[in-house]
């Protein structure tokens, strides 16, 4: 009996009406870590002050000798899906913003 109440909720959740992350096309897969997990391209991270103020050291060292420091650009930070799967202002428990591979 259990079994079959775990096969009823098992094709519950995963079925089409499901919005998986794994099926958005915002997804990103994370290949740095061991356990699958994905990275959602809607949501960047805001740039942090040490860059900032990094950037600002820079161009006040540019203004004094003349001579420009030309770093290469730091690769976008994004937010993991379960972080944005889990604000509802973000994509939520309810997906709002999934948009499937076969749109």
């Amino acid at each position: 009996m259990q079994l079959i109440l775990y096969v009823c909720l098992t094709f519950l959740f995963l079925s089409e009406a499901t919005k998986i992350c794994a099926n958005c096309k915002h997804h990103i897969k994370n290949v740095m870590t061991i356990n699958p997990s994905y990275k959602c391209a809607l949501f960047a991270k805001e740039e942090d002050i040490s860059d900032i103020r990094e950037r600002e050291r820079d161009y006040l060292q540019y203004l004094i000798t003349g001579v420009k420091i030309v770093k290469p650009d730091k690769p976008k930070e994004y937010f993991f899906c379960e972080t944005a799967r889990g604000i509802d202002s973000m994509c939520g428990l309810e997906g709002n913003k999934f948009e499937s591979f076969n749109k």
